[in-house]
Protein backbone atom coordinates (compact mmCIF):
# COMPACT_ATOMS: atom_id res chain seq x y z
CA UNK A 1 0.00 0.00 0.00
CA UNK A 2 2.88 2.37 0.79
CA UNK A 3 4.50 1.67 -2.59
CA UNK A 4 1.24 2.49 -4.32
CA UNK A 5 1.03 5.85 -2.52
CA UNK A 6 4.63 6.72 -3.48
CA UNK A 7 3.91 5.67 -7.06
CA UNK A 8 0.84 7.88 -7.27
CA UNK A 9 2.81 10.87 -5.98
CA UNK A 10 5.90 10.46 -8.18
CA UNK A 11 4.58 12.00 -11.41
CA UNK A 12 3.08 15.12 -9.78
CA UNK A 13 6.30 15.63 -7.82
CA UNK A 14 8.40 15.30 -10.98
CA UNK A 15 6.20 17.88 -12.69
CA UNK A 16 6.60 20.22 -9.71
CA UNK A 17 10.38 19.82 -9.95
CA UNK A 18 10.25 20.55 -13.68
CA UNK A 19 8.23 23.70 -12.97
CA UNK A 20 10.71 24.69 -10.29
CA UNK A 21 13.57 24.37 -12.76
CA UNK A 22 11.69 26.54 -15.22
CA UNK A 23 11.12 29.11 -12.48
CA UNK A 24 14.82 29.08 -11.57
CA UNK A 25 15.58 30.09 -15.16
CA UNK A 26 13.52 33.22 -14.62
CA UNK A 27 15.21 34.02 -11.30
CA UNK A 28 18.82 33.40 -12.41
CA UNK A 29 19.07 36.19 -14.97
CA UNK A 30 22.17 37.63 -13.27
CA UNK A 31 24.16 34.40 -13.76
CA UNK A 32 25.98 33.55 -16.96
CA UNK A 33 23.62 32.76 -19.80
CA UNK A 34 23.26 29.00 -19.93
CA UNK A 35 20.20 28.88 -22.15
CA UNK A 36 20.07 26.65 -25.18
CA UNK A 37 20.02 28.26 -28.59
CA UNK A 38 16.58 27.99 -30.26
CA UNK A 39 18.14 26.21 -33.26
CA UNK A 40 19.52 23.57 -30.90
CA UNK A 41 16.09 23.09 -29.28
CA UNK A 42 14.45 22.69 -32.69
CA UNK A 43 17.20 20.28 -33.76
CA UNK A 44 16.73 18.11 -30.68
CA UNK A 45 12.95 18.05 -31.16
CA UNK A 46 13.28 17.15 -34.85
CA UNK A 47 15.74 14.36 -34.10
CA UNK A 48 13.72 12.98 -31.19
CA UNK A 49 10.23 13.29 -32.67
CA UNK A 50 10.83 12.94 -36.44
CA UNK A 51 14.11 11.18 -37.26
CA UNK A 52 14.01 8.52 -34.53
CA UNK A 53 10.44 7.45 -35.40
CA UNK A 54 11.47 7.27 -39.07
CA UNK A 55 14.42 5.08 -38.09
CA UNK A 56 12.10 2.92 -36.00
CA UNK A 57 9.68 2.46 -38.89
CA UNK A 58 12.52 1.54 -41.23
CA UNK A 59 13.89 -0.97 -38.71
CA UNK A 60 10.49 -2.60 -38.23
CA UNK A 61 9.94 -2.78 -42.01
CA UNK A 62 13.41 -4.29 -42.40
CA UNK A 63 12.65 -6.85 -39.68
CA UNK A 64 9.39 -7.70 -41.43
CA UNK A 65 11.09 -8.25 -44.77
CA UNK A 66 13.73 -10.44 -43.12
CA UNK A 67 11.01 -12.39 -41.35
CA UNK A 68 12.24 -11.70 -37.83
CA UNK A 69 9.48 -9.27 -36.81
CA UNK A 70 7.09 -10.41 -34.07
CA UNK A 71 3.79 -11.85 -35.21
CA UNK A 72 1.72 -10.09 -32.55
CA UNK A 73 0.49 -6.66 -33.78
CA UNK A 74 0.57 -5.30 -30.21
CA UNK A 75 4.30 -6.01 -29.87
CA UNK A 76 4.86 -4.42 -33.26
CA UNK A 77 2.93 -1.33 -32.15
CA UNK A 78 4.92 -1.08 -28.92
CA UNK A 79 8.21 -1.39 -30.82
CA UNK A 80 7.18 1.53 -32.99
CA UNK A 81 5.84 3.57 -30.09
CA UNK A 82 9.03 3.25 -28.05
CA UNK A 83 11.01 5.02 -30.75
CA UNK A 84 8.79 8.08 -30.83
CA UNK A 85 8.19 9.16 -27.24
CA UNK A 86 9.70 12.49 -26.12
CA UNK A 87 12.57 12.78 -23.68
CA UNK A 88 11.50 11.90 -20.16
CA UNK A 89 11.29 14.21 -17.21
CA UNK A 90 13.88 11.99 -15.51
CA UNK A 91 16.64 13.77 -17.47
CA UNK A 92 15.75 16.98 -15.63
CA UNK A 93 15.57 15.04 -12.36
CA UNK A 94 19.12 13.69 -12.87
CA UNK A 95 20.43 17.14 -13.77
CA UNK A 96 18.86 18.56 -10.62
CA UNK A 97 20.26 15.77 -8.46
CA UNK A 98 23.82 16.14 -9.78
CA UNK A 99 23.57 19.97 -9.87
CA UNK A 100 24.53 20.15 -13.52
CA UNK A 101 24.55 23.55 -15.22
CA UNK A 102 21.81 24.13 -17.75
CA UNK A 103 18.98 22.59 -15.71
CA UNK A 104 16.53 25.33 -16.63
CA UNK A 105 17.33 25.07 -20.33
CA UNK A 106 16.82 21.32 -20.37
CA UNK A 107 13.58 21.74 -18.43
CA UNK A 108 12.41 24.28 -21.02
CA UNK A 109 13.41 21.95 -23.86
CA UNK A 110 11.48 19.10 -22.21
CA UNK A 111 8.36 21.24 -21.91
CA UNK A 112 8.62 22.30 -25.55
CA UNK A 113 9.09 18.66 -26.57
CA UNK A 114 5.96 17.62 -24.72
CA UNK A 115 3.95 20.42 -26.34
CA UNK A 116 5.16 19.45 -29.82
CA UNK A 117 4.64 15.75 -29.03
CA UNK A 118 0.87 16.15 -28.64
CA UNK A 119 0.07 16.54 -32.36
CA UNK A 120 3.10 14.53 -33.45
CA UNK A 121 2.24 11.49 -31.33
CA UNK A 122 -1.36 11.63 -32.55
CA UNK A 123 -0.11 11.45 -36.13
CA UNK A 124 2.48 8.75 -35.39
CA UNK A 125 0.10 6.55 -33.41
CA UNK A 126 -2.35 6.67 -36.31
CA UNK A 127 0.39 5.60 -38.72
CA UNK A 128 1.62 2.89 -36.33
CA UNK A 129 -1.86 1.45 -35.82
CA UNK A 130 -2.35 1.30 -39.58
CA UNK A 131 1.02 -0.44 -39.94
CA UNK A 132 0.38 -2.89 -37.12
CA UNK A 133 -3.08 -3.89 -38.33
CA UNK A 134 -2.30 -4.08 -42.05
CA UNK A 135 0.66 -6.46 -41.91
CA UNK A 136 0.43 -9.96 -43.29
CA UNK A 137 2.00 -12.49 -40.96
CA UNK A 138 1.00 -15.57 -42.92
Amino acid sequence: DAFKMVGYASIPLQLLLLGGNLMSKKEDKDKADESLHPVLIVGIIVIRLVLLPAAGVSLVVMFQTLGIAPTDPLILFIMLLEMSTPTGISVTMFMNYYDTPGKASVAFMTIVQYIVAIPMMTFLITIYLLMATSTNFD
